[in-house]
């Protein structure tokens, strides 16, 4: 899916970035997330309420993250929403997430999202 999508289809707010890990030469990003099931649309009584699970970004060309963080403690995603690049108008992917001491801001441009629930 294209970001557009995730953002249409997932509902982050409230799920936690448990880590994240960046491939520059293989152009991917994996976002790990203990996702809020029950926020989702596709939610059943029956399911859990929490996956954990990720997020894989591919062919990424642009991310950054401010300030600057290598590691993450279930950290709070408090928004998501598509920001378009000044530059070329290519959409981005914007994640504002609240930290123990800080907000950060995540910005990632990638061609392609996947999300792979983990099997425990």
């Amino acid at each position: 899916m294209n970001l557009r999508e995730m953002v249409d289809k997932f509902d982050l707010h409230d799920s936690l970035v448990e880590k994240i890990e960046y491939y520059p030469h293989a152009k991917i990003l994996e976002i790990y997330i203990e996702l809020c099931n029950w926020r989702q649309r596709s939610y059943n009584d029956n399911d859990p309420e929490i996956i954990s699970g990720k997020f894989i970004f591919s062919r990424v060309s642009d991310y950054l993250i401010t300030p600057f963080a290598k590691t993450f403690d279930s950290e709070e995603i408090l928004e998501t929403e598509i920001i378009s690049n000044v530059n070329d108008n290519t959409k981005m992917l914007k994640m504002v997430i609240k930290g123990m001491y800080d907000v950060k801001v995540l910005i990632i441009n990638a061609e392609e999202v996947d999300w792979v629930i983990n099997n425990i």
